[in-house]
């Protein structure tokens, strides 16, 4: 598990990597892309997806579309990078679109929307900050996708 752990700390530290600059398009928002799939991938190895957010990822990821699941547990929401700052173009809007009823043909919800704004931000004397800050964590890239303010994500749940 130790192992799993650390490669999801190493992806958080890409990500804050690539955000440092500012503005994220182009080839930063499609690594973004892939440590989206990849820290994924390794929640899934921790044993915290569940079948119906599997089948999310899976729809999107056949549609082009990296996706992870987000949520303090329960099985109820996932995300998937659908651009940046800028407009979607035609290409990327079909994706979407097509994915988008393929998630509804499987009765899940979709949104769009943007993310912005500072997110997540973590308030602590200086000298507590090295002893009580926890690892990296999924949480973390979650929160400083928000943070970024650069990309829209489609937020997905299951109807019931």
């Amino acid at each position: 598990t130790i192992p799993v752990f650390e490669a999801i700390s190493s992806v958080a530290d890409a990500f804050l990597d690539l955000i440092s600059g500012g503005s994220v398009e182009g080839a930063a928002l499609a690594q973004i892309g892939r440590l989206v799939s990849m820290n994924h991938a390794l929640l899934t190895v921790l044993g915290v997806s569940a079948p119906a957010l599997q089948l999310v990822c899976d729809v999107a990821g056949k549609h082009g579309l990296p996706t992870k699941l987000t949520g303090a547990g329960g099985g109820g929401c996932a995300f998937s990078i659908l651009g940046g700052e800028e407009e979607l173009d035609s290409s990327m809007e079909t994706r979407v679109q097509r994915c988008s009823r393929t998630l509804r043909s499987h009765r899940f919800d979709c949104y769009r929307t943007t993310v912005g704004g500072e997110g997540v931000l973590w308030h602590e004397p200086e000298q507590e900050a090295a002893r009580a800050r926890p690892p990296s964590s999924p949480r973390l890239l979650v929160a400083s996708l928000i943070a970024a303010g650069v990309v829209a994500a489609a937020l997905v749940s299951r109807r019931r």
